[in-house]
């Protein structure tokens, strides 16, 4: 009987020991390599944008702005020394390119009340500049602005049936701009492929800032 005990025993340690050893199951989405173009990048880094709604994102956009969400839509708003780009994105964090009927303005409010309203213009796709994705812009001096002292409103008409509002903190920010690990003369505004060889665009380490071009506008 102790023999038979001892046998038993020895069994089931063996079969934990076996059932231990098997690999844990694949979780869905696992493993799946995420390309570096637009689409991959937009998606590694929007995630958690729908938690934003508003406020300070997770992580910054593509561009390096900060994520609001308004009617399904998220957007990105970027303020750097020169200018503010807004970029805006559908319900599936896709860019939205039907921006031609669209019109946006933004009202910067200062910690004095003063408000200065402004009309964004549409930036059109723009090859030379490696633009894919239109957006709107303006030019404005933040150069002076003190960190917290001015607040941001935009208003967009166009893409619903009822204009579009949602508040963003205006903080001084760097555009995100692209580059090919292998010809590294290539510089663009969006992620994509590079034209010379095909590679993935990533993220440049620029510490020299951003130069808001206005050419290109759509209006």
């Amino acid at each position: 009987m102790r023999t038979i005990e001892i046998i038993a025993a020895g069994g089931m340690l063996a079969g934990i020991a076996l059932f231990m050893a098997q690999p844990a199951p694949a979780q869905s989405g696992q493993g799946h390599e995420m390309g570096m173009g637009h689409e991959g990048m937009q998606q590694g880094s929007m995630a958690g944008m729908h938690q934003a709604t508003g406020k300070a994102p997770a992580m910054p956009g593509i561009h390096g702005g900060e994520i609001a969400e308004a009617a399904h839509h998220p957007f990105e708003a970027l303020f750097t020394a020169d200018g503010i780009r807004l970029y805006v994105y559908g319900d599936d964090q896709k860019p939205v390119d039907a921006l031609k009927d669209a019109k946006a303005t933004v009202t910067l409010t200062a910690k004095d009340g003063e408000t200065h309203t402004i009309a964004l213009n549409l930036l059109s796709p723009d090859e030379k500049a490696g633009r894919t994705q239109p957006c709107f812009a303006a030019p404005y001096d933040f150069s002076g602005m003190k960190p917290g002292t001015m607040t941001a409103s935009f208003e967009v008409q166009g893409l619903t049936g009822k204009p579009i509002t949602f508040d963003a903190p205006v903080s001084m920010m760097r555009e995100t701009l692209y580059t090919c690990t292998m010809d590294t003369d290539v510089v663009t505004e969006d992620p994509g492929s590079c034209p010379k060889c095909g590679m993935d665009l990533v993220p440049r380490d620029d510490e020299t800032g951003n130069t808001m071009e206005m050419k290109g506008s759509g209006r």
